[in-house]
């Protein structure tokens, strides 16, 4: 006995030396400053209201027959000038002469080959990145992000989503709006635990999609001003990955419903018809091409190639949607109060 508890003393130094290491690493590190500029300053004494206050809401089936909000006309809500930057200190530049302009409450897809600085450009545009020259200006500092890889708490599914907060805060009809746009319904059915079971560390009980969808339900819960989304459909199969375009993205869906303006890192063209604006980077860390689908495809070369056979991809994505708007779940959705609220906020 007084052997075991000598060798496991040993492991537990040896790791509590380990946690002191990376505790002392990180108050010994320059501090934080944000390098982007932001366009919309709060007022001081204003506090953000948490999105259980919402009003009112509306079933999420009536979301395909309510008239979209016009978004405001000519409003950037990102915008980059001249940014060169690079993944870390002592990277090799990811991107170069970036000028880029996101309109507000539109959704635009980044897509270009592999390691060519889309995750980069996302990273400067979340602020958590400085940059070698250029600026980027933001509209808001309210903001969602969701990496390649889920970023999953040790605690219940319904706190990872909502936050580390009592059931009473919880909007519970906003809160089951997002499971269902997110397709994650039929997976908390087959849990036993339901919402309240804990993926363990890294949500390790889980899978690759479910991970990545409740990290997305995080962010669509939030009711954010502005979501990153850094290639978050790749980990689901293509069906649920329609589904869940459709029920955030689409013409109706609760990013539309928001005005929320969304930037898609993404590796597939099927889903081009739906964004607003389409920014194409090229090989050599730079712009290649932008500008809308039907502008895409009129255009000789590269680009023509990239977007063909879209359209294929596009009736196979309304077969699907069109099987899963029978089955779906009469559920509470967003109404322009709710946008009202936000914009407050």
């Amino acid at each position: 006995m007084p052997a075991s508890t000598l060798l496991t003393a040993i492991l537990d130094t040896a790791a509590g030396i380990g946690c002191f290491e990376r505790i002392q690493k990180f108050l010994v590190a320059a501090a934080w400053e944000d390098p982007r500029i932001d366009t919309k300053k709060p007022a001081p004494s204003s506090e953000p209201m948490p999105p259980s206050q919402a009003d009112t809401s509306i079933d999420l089936k009536q979301l395909h027959s309510a008239p979209r909000i016009s978004p405001r006309p000519n409003q950037p809500a990102i915008v980059v000038r001249g940014l060169n930057a690079r993944p870390s200190p002592t990277a090799e530049l990811a991107i170069t002469d970036i000028d880029l302009q996101i309109q507000a409450s539109r959704t635009t897809i980044l897509i270009s080959p592999l390691r060519s600085g889309k995750s980069t450009l996302m990273r400067a545009i979340l602020g958590e990145l400085a940059f070698d020259s250029g600026d980027i200006s933001v509209s808001s500092a309210n903001m969602a992000y969701c990496s390649q890889t889920p970023w999953i708490l040790n605690t219940t599914i319904q706190q990872n989503i909502c936050g580390l907060r009592t059931d009473s805060t919880i909007d519970e009809e906003w809160y089951h709006s997002v499971l269902h746009a997110c397709a994650l319904d039929p997976d908390l059915l087959s849990l036993s635990g339901g919402d309240q079971t804990v993926p363990g560390s890294r949500g390790i009980t889980l899978s690759g999609s479910q991970r990545q969808r409740i990290a997305l339900a995080r962010a669509v819960y939030a009711k954010p001003e502005i979501v990153l989304l850094d290639d978050v459909l790749s980990a689901l199969d293509s069906n649920t990955a329609t589904l869940i375009f459709e029920r955030l993205l689409g013409p109706n869906g609760i990013f539309q419903k928001l005005k929320t303006t969304v930037v898609l890192i993404s590796y597939s063209t099927r889903h081009f018809h739906i964004a607003d604006h389409i920014v194409i980077l090229s090989k050599d860390d730079k712009i290649a091409r932008q500008g809308s689908f039907e502008e895409l495809r009129e255009q000789e070369g590269y680009v023509k190639n990239l977007v063909l056979g879209t359209e294929e991809s596009n009736a196979e994505m309304r077969s699907t949607v069109k099987v899963a708007q029978g089955k779906k779940l009469p559920i509470k959705g967003v109404t322009a109060n709710d946008v009202s609220d936000r914009s407050n906020s």
